[in-house]
């Protein structure tokens, strides 16, 4: 069975990605996963929905756009974790909170991020971009993922803040594919 079935995820999709970035004056979120074949083509895609932005997230984009702090504030990395599921059910997710500092569980893989603007420069939305390659974050052979969050440069690379959290049901990672996170904000 495919991970997108098994969390009814295609009758939800489209009325998550609709109403994810319909104009409604609200800073939002929305993460896009994407398994990549070892030749770095997409094999399957699974939109896992929207986001929490936290609130050092929220705080950094005010200081931002104050041009306050910019070097330490800005998106460094996105980090994959294994706790952001319910222990007695896997295809469950944790509510983040904005509130959240950190993953829940422990740490796999830190990633650089990319960044462009899909609507073009003058657009509302930035997507940051990481690829686990399929040789990457496997653990001992196969690696349970369930959580991401994106960072900012603070501190690096040690004390990191998390910017925003996402939680989703265990996706098991191997070598078989690599894993392709876009985050998408809009403002």
């Amino acid at each position: 069975m495919k991970f997108s079935d098994r969390f009814n995820l295609k009758s939800q999709l489209s009325r998550l990605a609709t109403a994810a970035f319909e104009d409604k004056g609200a800073l939002r979120g929305f993460l896009e996963v994407v398994k990549v074949d070892p030749q770095g083509r997409d094999v399957e895609q699974l939109y896992l929905g929207e986001n929490i932005i936290t609130y050092q997230g929220r705080s950094n984009m005010a200081h931002l756009l104050a041009g306050d702090e910019t070097v330490d504030r800005i998106v460094s990395e996105l980090r994959c974790g294994d706790g952001g599921h319910d222990p007695g059910d896997p295809t469950t997710p944790l509510p983040p909170s904005a509130a959240d500092t950190d993953l829940f569980g422990t740490l796999i893989i830190t990633k650089a991020v990319t960044y462009d603007f899909p609507d073009g420069v003058n657009g509302m939305r930035v997507r940051f971009t990481a690829d686990v390659a399929a040789n990457e974050g496997n653990g001992t052979g196969n690696q349970a993922y369930s959580e991401v969050g994106l960072y900012d440069a603070f501190g690096a690379p040690t004390t990191n803040r998390m910017m925003t959290h996402m939680t989703f049901g265990l996706i098991t990672k191997s070598d078989a594919f690599g894993l392709s996170f876009r985050y998408i904000i809009q403002v």
